[in-house]
């Protein structure tokens, strides 16, 4: 008999595009053999929601609380009705789902949903919050049958033929020679039409002391070219696709690739945006040949404009090399938007105020502010905690920000105002 995989993403995380992460992990499984399914409960209650819901949909931290499940639960049950109705019909044994910091309780109340139809599915859970989880050993073995932490598709195949162990930790390929297909999803329900994810490569090369992304990797690793090659002519062809999204954390991580990826990119008639981070290696003319290539949108890791504040940060730049980076992406018409932080551990007033003058002494190259948010203490990460006080005082800084902003004329995006959650 063969393996049956169904695979679940909860709301609330991000709703535009598919989901990379779950097509990766059926792809993988499906090249080895095993039938694969996916419901993505998230794209489809979103579809359903209530216009306040869809504008806080991941920036609202009252969203993760039981209630959210319970509004849908009781207004549109049909559509966990027919999730019962894909486990049974398929006789489906394994349920894998994907943790994120946002979706948690939502996870749990569908896995319990679950677990009282079909007590004996047998229940998996990965995903970024998993090594929440990992570090503050709150795995909930009630619930969930299996954990793995990082990389999925070499442990859940070990758990779907009864390899893998209760926990699984960093059990990563060692090389990505695939790339999804998008076969289980339907593209219908995905706000941005003709449209898809890419990963150039997974992890990144820089140890940001506030970032919790890095450590779900254990070092980076780049696909090879020809690789990326093929995915882009597969998905323009099969999807007609014109816009694609890279999740990579830090898409130049290595510059060499990179480049070589541009000048592959401007062979097609697309457009694309990223994640990048500052570098003072980048040559100007690789700033046009984005351009040419067509990247509309960028988004930088500021994070502060204080030299002594980035260096606490452990940030790979500084604030001269930042100013010369906006420079060139302005050169090159590139759009772009940074994010910043406000409070970071023993941040001083001084550093805060340096920022300020960062900004306004270079507003003329910063086409928008993404976001602002207070400092978090997110699992595993080296910066130390800050206390209830510290981030009370953070907020009290955030506030101070927001008002430079207005006074200033700023372009920034107010419903991204400490929106991580």
């Amino acid at each position: 008999m063969s393996i049956k995989y169904l695979h679940i993403l909860c709301p609330p995380v991000w709703e535009k595009l598919p989901p990379l992460g779950p097509a990766y992990l059926l792809s993988y499984l499906k090249n080895e053999k095993i039938d694969t399914y996916f419901y993505d409960l998230n794209a489809l209650l979103y579809r359903v929601a209530p216009i306040d819901f869809k504008k806080n949909w991941t920036i609202n931290p009252s969203y993760v609380e039981v209630n959210f499940f319970q509004y849908f639960f009781t207004n549109h049950y049909e559509y966990f009705e027919n999730l019962l109705n894909i486990i049974e019909k398929n006789k489906i044994k394994i349920v894998g789902f994907s943790f994120f910091n946002t979706n948690k309780n939502f996870c749990f109340k569908t896995i319990n949903f679950i677990k009282k139809e079909f007590p004996e599915v047998k229940i998996l859970a990965g995903g970024p919050e998993v090594f929440s989880f990992y570090v503050n050993n709150l795995f909930n073995y009630n619930l969930v049958d299996n954990f793995v932490v990082g990389e999925g598709e070499k442990a859940l195949l070990d758990l779907l033929r009864n390899r893998g162990e209760k926990l699984i930790v960093f059990d990563s390929l060692k090389e990505i020679d695939f790339f999804p297909d998008f076969d289980e999803f339907d593209l219908s329900i995905y706000s941005r039409k003709k449209s898809l994810p890419l990963m150039l490569g997974r992890g990144c090369i820089n140890k940001c002391n506030f970032c919790s992304e890095r450590l779900l990797y254990k070092y980076y690793k780049a696909k090879k070219l020809d690789l990326i090659q093929k995915s882009i002519h597969y998905y323009k062809n099969k999807y007609q696709v014109k816009w694609f999204t890279f999740y990579d954390s830090m898409l130049n991580a290595n510059l060499k690739i990179f480049e070589r990826l541009v000048d592959e990119l401007i062979n097609y008639d697309i457009s694309w945006d990223a994640q990048m981070g500052i570098r003072s290696d980048m040559p100007e003319e690789l700033f046009f040949k984005m351009k040419e290539s067509g990247c509309v949108n960028l988004f930088i890791g500021l994070e502060a404009g204080s030299d002594s504040l980035l260096q606490k940060m452990n940030k790979n730049f500084t604030t001269k090399e930042a100013e010369s980076f906006f420079i060139k992406l302005n050169k090159a018409n590139i759009h772009f938007e940074v994010s910043l932080i406000v409070g970071y551990p023993d941040e001083t007033e001084d550093e805060f105020n340096e920022t300020l003058l960062f900004l306004l002494r270079n507003k003329e190259f910063i086409p928008k502010i993404a976001q602002v948010s207070v400092f978090r203490n997110y699992a595993g990460v080296n910066a130390r905690k800050i206390t209830k006080i510290e981030e009370q005082l953070a907020l009290k800084k955030l506030e101070r920000m927001v008002d430079f902003f207005e006074r200033n004329n700023f372009n920034y995006t107010k419903s991204y105002i400490n929106n991580l959650i």
